[in-house]
């Protein structure tokens, strides 16, 4: 625990927080800037996919970069349920014999053109993901050599 120190008149009161805490949230929740490293190999003329698995039990998403692009390549991004269906019956509360497992839940990307050399998207709002669901980015490579495709995307992990 990180202390911050506030003197008052009669003694020193000290406040407690969790380290390295970036923002607490109106409900007292607090965000933890989580970044992840990733790459992808795709062949010349080609297309991959890459599936990111949310490695926290509550987050939200507003950043991903690329390293490694050529102009007029682009990328699908798509969020994926669990193959549970564990968003379906944790988060909507739908029984579990009425999922669709798997079921893509929204697309933020649609071929999207990268430019040459790094891509980096930042929204002005965040994006609640949860433990188990996965993040697919479809890359289309459109040069004549095959290339490996490096990339970060930022988690806030959601913690009481």
């Amino acid at each position: 625990m990180a202390h911050l120190f506030k003197e008052s008149p009669n003694a020193l009161e000290i406040n407690s927080q969790p380290a390295f805490a970036a923002k607490t949230l109106p409900d007292g929740k607090r965000l933890f800037r989580r970044k992840h490293g990733f790459n992808i190999t795709v062949d010349a003329n080609g297309n991959n996919e890459l599936v990111l698995t949310v490695p926290y039990a509550a987050a939200k998403i507003n950043e991903l970069e690329l390293v490694n692009c050529e102009a007029g390549d682009k990328v699908d991004f798509m969020v994926y349920d669990s193959e549970q269906g564990l968003y379906q019956i944790n988060i909507l509360g739908m029984p579990a014999e009425q999922v669709n497992p798997n079921l893509m839940l929204n697309q933020f990307g649609f071929g999207v053109y990268l430019p040459d050399g790094a891509y980096k998207d930042i929204s002005k709002y965040d994006a609640d993901v949860y433990g188990t669901m996965r993040l697919k980015i479809k890359y289309y490579n459109n040069s004549a050599i095959q290339r490996t495709i490096y990339g970060n995307i930022v988690y806030h992990e959601v913690k009481e």
